[in-house]
């Protein structure tokens, strides 16, 4: 069975999820990814089409993507899948033109952006652009995936229609995401509290600061920070007058592995607001599945990849206190009791949020919406 990925501009890595469960089914059905521009430098087993293929470096020209999603359209109906699978509602209408003249099942995954965009009204060219490419998508779609069930509460607040929405938590690769061996803490000679993210306002990279910077003196660890952003200067700033703040900058997938192994606790502060929320937060499952507890706040979809006073703590919103006594908490904590925490995460994420299960989640989705049409895939 032929199924065709879609999306906007994708970057691979850090954009896995796009194509990680094509890469679990491979073996059983073909895939394709089609998009826009794509920016790959790493082998992911699955042909990629782009109209335009970035190297690394090179920025992306919104107005050149938007001129070449003919083609696009195109290259998915020559494909001739079974089934077409965008990611996100924006940059779909290739996606559901194909799907519309191929007279195949569109399903749609709602990540999060895509959802604050329905109610936005953003001015120019690029708003009118948005709005045709949510127009595409909310009306050519058999089936919504959203990857959370507070994003699919959301959604249908924002006029997504329920008959057609499931919630699919989209998991992460639980074969690579693995605690590491006992003792095997590298260079590590004080606790870490480890931050991997964007620099950026909205993922309260500012907050993970001053929660350290006030716990330091009475409870000694380090902070470290994996990510880029626009917020690298103050970040960067704050860890020359704090030692014991690094600065790790962007991390590969491999490298990123072995600071959650080596982390005592992952801090994940993220901020809803009007205009974004964390809608899974696939981060904090990654550090789970190697043993690591998180702390976050309870904001948007992380209520939900977090299990509170047992894989971790969720702390009220914009509460900088209660995030530093929460990692204080986990950084203090018996190694016997916390050996059960590390345990409890593990198992939570395999059982209920690997990719692997997702894999096979995802897999009933499109038979379910192949079914009409006498064309089911196979086990």
């Amino acid at each position: 069975m032929k199924i065709a990925l879609t999306c906007g501009p994708v970057a691979i890595p850090p954009t896995y999820f796009v194509v990680q469960h094509a890469m679990l089914l491979r073996d059983r059905h073909e895939f394709a990814l089609f998009s826009p521009s794509a920016r790959v430098t790493e082998e992911v087993g699955i042909p990629i089409h782009s109209a335009m293929m970035l190297r690394p470096g090179s920025r992306i020209d919104t107005l050149r993507v938007q001129a070449v999603r003919g083609r696009v359209t195109r290259d998915i109906r020559r494909f001739e899948p079974a089934v077409v699978h965008q990611h996100f509602a924006t940059w779909s209408l290739p996606a559901a033109s194909a799907a519309r003249r191929l007279g195949v099942p569109l399903v749609t995954t709602l990540h999060g952006y895509d959802v604050f965009a329905l109610k936005r009204q953003s001015a120019g060219v690029w708003g009118a652009i948005t709005r045709a490419n949510l127009r595409a998508t909310t009306a050519g779609t058999t089936r919504f995936l959203a990857v959370s069930r507070w994003l699919a509460d959301r959604a249908i607040a924002d006029g997504i229609d329920s008959r057609r929405l499931r919630v699919m938590y989209q998991g992460i690769d639980t074969s690579f995401f693995t605690p590491g061996k006992p003792g095997a803490e590298g260079d590590v000679d004080e606790p870490v509290v480890l931050y991997a993210g964007g620099l950026v306002e909205h993922k309260g990279v500012r907050d993970a600061l001053w929660a350290s910077i006030s716990l330091h003196a009475t409870t000694p660890h380090r902070l470290r920070l994996a990510g880029g952003g626009p917020l690298e200067a103050e970040v960067r700033c704050a860890a020359r007058e704090h030692p014991h703040i690094e600065v790790l900058g962007p991390l590969s997938r491999a490298a990123l592995r072995e600071q959650y192994r080596a982390a005592r606790v992952l801090v994940m502060p993220s901020r809803s607001s009007a205009e974004w929320s964390e809608a899974a937060g696939l981060v904090s499952l990654e550090a789970q599945a190697c043993g690591t507890p998180v702390v976050a706040y309870a904001s948007g979809g992380l209520t939900e990849m977090v299990e509170d006073s047992a894989t971790g703590t969720l702390v009220p919103q914009d509460d900088v206190d209660a995030l530093a006594l929460a990692l204080h908490r986990w950084i203090t904590m018996a190694d016997l009791e916390y050996g059960h925490h590390r345990s409890a995460g593990v198992e939570f994420v395999r059982s209920r949020r690997s990719a692997q299960g997702a894999a096979e989640e995802l897999l009933s989705h499109y038979n379910e919406v192949t079914a009409a049409r006498g064309n089911l895939i196979a086990d």
